[in-house]
């Protein structure tokens, strides 16, 4: 008669049910999109300084940046 050998429950391996492990992805990458954001928006910040409005000496570079600043909300600039 032959006995079978199993571990104690305290030493069972339980493996997280695939919902769990598709929720961690789901958190993992919702974490990275968030700090990717923070990243673009201090480039943003940065870099704004470098193209003043003020001193566009090119009329269609002016015109361009009007229609620019037209379509861009304040929602937007703010970050949301």
């Amino acid at each position: 008669m032959s006995t079978k050998n199993t571990p104690p429950p305290s030493q069972e391996k339980v493996l997280p049910s695939d919902e769990q492990v598709e929720e961690e992805l789901c958190l993992l990458d919702l974490e990275d999109a968030d700090s990717l954001l923070l990243h673009v928006q201090d480039l943003v910040s940065q870099h704004l300084d470098e193209f003043p409005e003020d001193q566009i000496d090119d009329d269609a570079a002016r015109y361009a940046a009007q229609m620019t600043k037209a379509s861009i909300t304040d929602g937007t600039r703010d970050g949301q």
